[in-house]
């Protein structure tokens, strides 16, 4: 099988459990590079949480490809060209952080309601103190958005610490949100606990969805973003502009957020430690990405 570009999603595909690319998936994709190959890192990352493995696989020294936030952004890691972009705009910005602030003050007034079980307090004991402390963590939806090298954010928390850890960002806590939207951003993220995103997430779907792209990335986080931005559509027109025909294009990836990526390929590869969902949609299942799951398909494959 010839293939000629490889797409691969960052976490939980190219790196493994420990979070650092192992030695053996590192010398295979340095070797198809060296072949002529491309290789292009396709994340729900900014480019800058992107650039350390990128590096580390000398995409710029082999003309690789940088598929920023599921491919809202696609840079050329050789000479940081910013080839296509998508972004929102700022009344897209409005809609979207009017309909958090709402949904977020509806869970609180049901959680205020439910602890008050409709009978005021004159004192309000210990307990019931906990519970209210309790209640607003877990009725909190925050919202974030990049700006360059910095993680714009309404207030802190821990999913937004969890972001700004992972890609290596500054940190800005920007109570006036939307004051401090004097730019356009491409993706935007809503935070909260687990237990509240999954309620959020349907309601804020049902209400975006034809405008936008709305996707859960993990149990506490909701992706917005420009309809149409999907690692799918950026492998299609990235293939495209290298004029490489699809069926010489292969995708890893482990969650769903690939799932447009492995069925737009020529070929779909599942790690082995993906979900049951993505594997079943996948031409081929892997190793896990603690089992050098991308060096043994290449070589399967290849």
């Amino acid at each position: 099988m010839e293939i000629k570009a490889l797409f691969i999603d960052i976490d939980g595909t190219l790196l493994n459990f420990e979070r650092v690319i192992d030695e053996e998936t590192k010398r295979s994709l340095l070797d198809f590079q060296k072949t002529g190959g491309k290789v292009v890192l396709s994340s729900a990352r900014p480019y800058i949480g992107m650039k350390k493995y990128g590096d580390d696989l000398a995409l710029s020294k082999y003309g690789g490809y940088y598929s920023a936030f599921n491919g809202g952004e696609i840079i050329n890691a050789k000479t940081l060209e910013t080839t296509s972009s998508k972004y929102l705009t700022f009344t897209d910005m409005q809609t979207i952080f009017d309909l958090t602030r709402q949904l977020e003050e509806e869970f609180q007034d049901q959680a205020i309601i439910k602890i008050n079980n409709n009978s005021p307090f004159t004192i309000i004991p210990k307990e019931t103190a906990l519970e209210i402390h309790k209640m607003i963590e877990k009725t909190h939806l925050n919202i974030m958005t990049y700006k360059e090298n910095t993680l714009l954010m309404m207030r802190q928390d821990m999913y937004s610490v969890i972001e700004v850890l992972l890609n290596n960002m500054n940190m800005s806590v920007e109570q006036d949100f939307m004051k401090a939207i004097d730019f356009h951003p491409i993706k935007v993220l809503i935070s909260g606990d687990p237990s509240l995103i999954k309620q959020a997430y349907p309601l804020m779907h049902n209400e975006l969805s034809d405008t936008y792209d709305v996707i859960t990335s993990d149990p506490f986080l909701i992706e917005v973003t420009p309809k149409g931005i999907n690692k799918g559509n950026s492998l299609v027109s990235l293939a495209k502009d290298l004029n490489i025909p699809l069926s010489q294009t292969a995708a890893f990836g482990d969650s769903m957020n690939d799932v447009s990526m492995l069925q737009k390929a020529g070929i779909g590869i599942a790690m082995g430690n993906a979900t049951n969902q993505i594997k079943q949609i996948a031409d081929f299942v892997t190793l896990s990405c603690d089992e050098h799951g991308i060096a043994y398909a290449l070589q399967e494959l290849l």
